[in-house]
Parts: structure tokens; C-alpha cells; sequence
């Protein structure tokens, strides 16, 4: 097996409200928490060993993930919609079952639209946010 491969092979589904979300949280118990938040159909394992593997090392807890309709994530039709909101739903969910109840949050593309609607929304549950490649989102009132 490959290193992508067995990188891949991590984590498991968990229940998030009506939802299975695949998940992988590596590093110790009482590490600070770094959610890493993908951009669209990006799956969680995109963010490589070269980018968890340091966070580890520095003794944080990290948290990646497949966004619903991702990856190993629960699937929708075509014709079912969801929003923005659902998906940083889906994001504190995850922070819940995990027991992080805040933590220092890593966006990417429409993953660094969800932290910025997480931060707005939540503030206590944000330590920190890193954005890359990110603008506010079209059509959020919140962040337009």
C-alpha cells in the first residue's frame, strides 16, 4: 500500500444529526484542537501526512474530514440542496463529538467559507483562523 493509500485508509464514519461523516483526528487527548476544513469535493485526506504529520509532532489534536456529499460522507441526490450553514453545522457537530469545544481552524477554498461563517457564528468555538485561497461567500449576507 502506498503512503496516499494507507493515509486514505484512516479514520471512520461517525454520526453528525441525521449524517455519517468520515473523520480522522490524530495526536494526544489534551493536545489543542486544529480543524482542518477541505474546499468543495475535496476530500479530508487531501490534507496530506506533510501537513497533519508536523501539527502532530507540535503536540496539537487534528481534525480532518469529508464534507457531506464527499468522499465517504453521507450522499444527496441532485435535487437536494443544502447550505453553508448546514456544512458549519456539520463542522461544530464534528468539533462536539470529538470533544473539542474550541479550536484553531485551517480553511481551504469553500472550507475557509465555512471558518469564516463558524467564527461569525460561534466565536468562542474559534481560537484562531487561517484562511487560504478563500473570499466571502456569494450570496451570505453575513459575509458579503
Amino acid at each position: 500500500m502506498t503512503d496516499a493509500a494507507a493515509d486514505s485508509a484512516r479514520g471512520e464514519v461517525v454520526p453528525v444529526g441525521d449524517l455519517e461523516l468520515w473523520a480522522d483526528l490524530q495526536g494526544p487527548d489534551d493536545g489543542e484542537a486544529v480543524v482542518l476544513i477541505a474546499g468543495a469535493d475535496s476530500p479530508g485526506f487531501r490534507w496530506s501526512p506533510a501537513i497533519v504529520e508536523p501539527l502532530v509532532a507540535e503536540g496539537y489534536r487534528v481534525l480532518r474530514f469529508d464534507h457531506r456529499d464527499c468522499g465517504r460522507s453521507t450522499r444527496f441526490g441532485a435535487n437536494d440542496a443544502y447550505r453553508l450553514d448546514d456544512l458549519v453545522g456539520d463542522t461544530s457537530g464534528l468539533m462536539d463529538h470529538f470533544g473539542m469545544s474550541a479550536a484553531h481552524v485551517v480553511g481551504r477554498s469553500m472550507g475557509a467559507m465555512i471558518g469564516q461563517v463558524l467564527a461569525l457564528d460561534h466565536p468562542d468555538r474559534v481560537r484562531s483562523l487561517t484562511l487560504f485561497g478563500s473570499s466571502p461567500a456569494p450570496g451570505d449576507d453575513e459575509l458579503g
